[in-house]
């Protein structure tokens, strides 16, 4: 179990008279630099910690290292990470009994998150009467059952990294059969329901795209204020000068995320082979942590190379001349083609893999949503170093004016002076 702080009473906590505390409640670990939330969340934080003082209340199941949590404990302060107190819940054995868990128990993306609902409503509560933050926030909807079962008496704020509901009825649209298809959909409405009830409970819900604003906005009738503040990406970490090798290709992303795996082995199998065929020497790498074993047997079958988790990301996209981001589900935005557009690097998408973010393919990205096009994109690409250093300078460009922390900050920072 991992604590800091605790042992402290909250009066020896170091704390600013003129910064207003804001307690951060989250199923990841912000960390930088890391994966979409995690980055998302300790970037924002970051920027305004000379106006705010953070605090922590998560899990250390989800602490993906401990450099992580040495980078997270010297951002936020108190900072407590709870181990496992309950038992992960048994799966019903018979046929009755696995219907009725259908059909009452939580949705999945819940119930994963079940087994430390008690330890971190506890640790909470306690941060809230004895540390007494001006402002809650957490991350995604789906651990709002972690705050417990007293009445908050201070502002909520929830981020909405993705609409999940959104996320699973597309991933539902992709099941080969109609029975999963079929499954899929009804955990898809049960989940909404479920989301929507949690958003209710907000003061404030930011949210990523303006797609999503209205979206949201719509299911709950205007009865709590969405605010958009955009994903983004430090571009003073995220430079480069370099030139990448245009038959490389690359893909990065957490591969534990059922729409990442769904992209690579969509790429690997229908547009890769289309590639090779005309530039036999076209190497592809999957950079980020392995999901399972699944990845790995692509990888011999396809014949691309899966790096696994890394610490810098920098010298994959270094090396690489095109980012290839061919997701067919998600929701949210996508963080990995802003680190490739602040790298300079050409990259080529499905629309709904740059959906929300104010890309004009042909201008900064390609887009591309059939195997044919997608392939025919990547081969101009390949044969055109112009196109590649212009898509490159763009892509950059349109960072450093429109999604840098530092631009984007001010946003999160107006959520909470209307608030406070």
């Amino acid at each position: 179990m991992i604590i800091s702080n605790k042992e402290k009473t909250f009066q020896e906590v170091p704390a600013s008279s003129d910064r207003a505390r804001v307690l951060m409640v989250s199923p990841f670990l912000p960390s930088f630099p890391g994966a979409g939330g995690p980055a998302r969340t300790y970037c924002l934080s970051r920027e305004l910690s000379k106006w705010y003082q953070f605090g922590f209340v998560g899990s250390e199941a989800f602490a993906s290292s401990p450099r992580a949590v040495e980078i997270a404990r010297g951002l936020f302060s108190p900072f407590i990470l709870s181990a496992l107190t309950e038992p992960r819940p048994a799966l019903p054995r018979g046929p009755i009994q696995r219907l009725i868990r259908i059909l009452t128990s939580p949705p999945p993306q819940f119930l994963t998150l079940e087994p430390w609902r008690r330890a971190l409503s506890v640790e909470f509560e306690r941060l809230v009467a004895e540390w007494r933050p001006g402002l809650v926030e957490i991350q995604e909807s789906v651990t709002i059952p972690w705050l417990g079962t007293k009445k908050l008496e201070v502002p909520l704020v929830i981020t909405a990294h993705n609409l999940l509901h959104r996320l699973a009825l597309r991933q539902a649209w992709l099941r080969g059969r109609w029975r999963d298809r079929l499954r899929e959909m009804y955990w898809a409405w049960r989940l909404k329901r479920w989301e929507l009830n949690s958003f209710r409970q907000a003061s404030h819900i930011v949210v990523v795209s303006e797609l999503e604003a209205t979206a949201l906005d719509r299911l709950l009738g205007g009865s709590v204020p969405i605010s958009v503040v955009p994903n983004g990406v430090d571009v003073g970490y995220f430079s480069t000068e370099k030139r990448g090798d245009p038959k490389r290709l690359l893909f990065t992303g957490h591969m534990g995320y059922q729409p990442n795996q769904e992209a690579v082995y969509y790429f690997a199998s229908e547009i890769l082979p289309r590639v090779r065929r005309t530039v036999p020497g076209v190497t592809f790498s999957v950079v980020g942590m392995c999901g399972d074993e699944k990845l790995r047997k692509w990888a011999d079958e396809f014949g691309f190379e899966a790096v696994g988790q890394v610490d810098d990301m920098r010298p994959y996209l270094e090396s690489s001349g095109i980012v290839v981001v061919p997701l067919r589900s998600g929701a949210g935005t996508r963080l990995k083609i802003l680190e490739a557009l602040s790298m300079r690097r050409a990259v080529v998408s499905t629309s709904l893999g740059a959906e929300g973010l104010s890309c004009v393919s042909g201008d900064n990205l390609v887009l591309a949503d059939s195997p044919v096009g997608f392939a025919g994109a990547i081969l101009d690409l390949i044969r055109s170093d112009e196109c590649r250093e212009k898509l490159g300078a763009a892509g950059r460009l349109l960072v450093e004016r429109s999604y840098d922390w530092s631009v984007i900050s001010p946003k999160l920072e107006k959520v909470y002076q209307s608030l406070l």
